[in-house]
């Protein structure tokens, strides 16, 4: 294996299978993982991107069913050092959202489309949504790690005090967000095969309301498992609230900007 340039912390046992380790040994001769601390990094995580982008093997499935069924057990299992089993953290991310939004873009159900009302001949208007609409998926990439921020002002703790670990957190949450989105897609389009009218209507409401419930609770219980804080659930509606907020206020400036840009 090739020797990565990053300055190494190095640990005496390889945190993901335990292997007792040299200090002359940058990788784990057990299982492959490099010999670096517990604490990941921002750096480390686009170095883990970056190495073997888009080599996908059997840790996709490996990642991908915990997150839909064992809340936040991968976020806690790469903050603890066990990174070799599963797909890196922006990795995944990425991955995810880009399937997602293709399969918005072929599905003709782009999440990045909002039904605006404006007078056609307010040309500028017009303008700023359609510029909305395209550059939507950007708003959210950069509300990503805005995101972060808020989950880390109620849930920081002596453990779990470095940013990145709350932007590990995020990429995972927002990878089971993308995740539930492509069964919702494909859901809708069986749906729409099979039914029309008012029972077609029902049916998809039913559906998001469900998806909706175990959103909500899958969440929490991430937030649990990965910070293990008292009240989760009240600075769980922290965090909505802050978020949403945040998120209003990133909508309102970036539409005023495309305004500006269109005038």
């Amino acid at each position: 294996m090739k020797s990565h340039s990053i300055k190494r912390r190095k640990a005496t046992i390889c945190y993901n299978c335990q292997t007792a380790l040299l200090n002359s040994e940058n990788y784990c001769p057990q299982c492959g993982q490099e010999n670096h601390s517990k604490q990941a990094s921002i750096r480390l995580l686009f170095n883990d991107f970056l190495s073997d982008y888009l080599t996908f093997d059997s840790r996709l499935f490996r990642s991908i069913v915990p997150l839909v069924t064992d809340p936040g057990r991968i976020t806690v299992e790469y903050l603890n050092g066990k990174r070799q089993r599963f797909i890196p953290p922006v990795r995944v991310f990425l991955f995810l959202s880009f399937l997602y939004f293709g399969l918005s873009y072929l599905t003709g159900n782009e999440s990045s489309t909002l039904e605006l009302s404006v007078n056609e001949s307010e040309r500028a208007a017009q303008a700023v949504t359609e510029a909305f609409q395209k550059n939507f998926n950007i708003l959210l990439f950069l509300y990503t790690p805005l995101f972060a921020v808020i989950i880390r002002l109620l849930f920081r703790s002596e453990k779990r005090d470095y940013y990145v670990n709350f932007f590990v957190f995020t990429l995972h949450l927002f990878s089971f967000f993308f995740i539930i989105g492509i069964i919702q897609l494909l859901l809708f389009g069986v749906i729409n095969t099979l039914f029309s009218g008012d029972t077609n209507e029902m049916i998809t409401m039913v559906v998001q309301l469900g998806f909706l419930v175990f959103s909500f609770v899958y969440t929490v219980i991430s937030l649990k498992k990965v910070f293990d804080k008292k009240y989760t659930f009240l600075r769980f509606v922290g965090v909505l609230v802050i978020s949403l907020v945040a998120f209003l206020t990133l909508l309102i400036l970036a539409i005023i900007i495309l305004f500006l840009i269109n005038l």
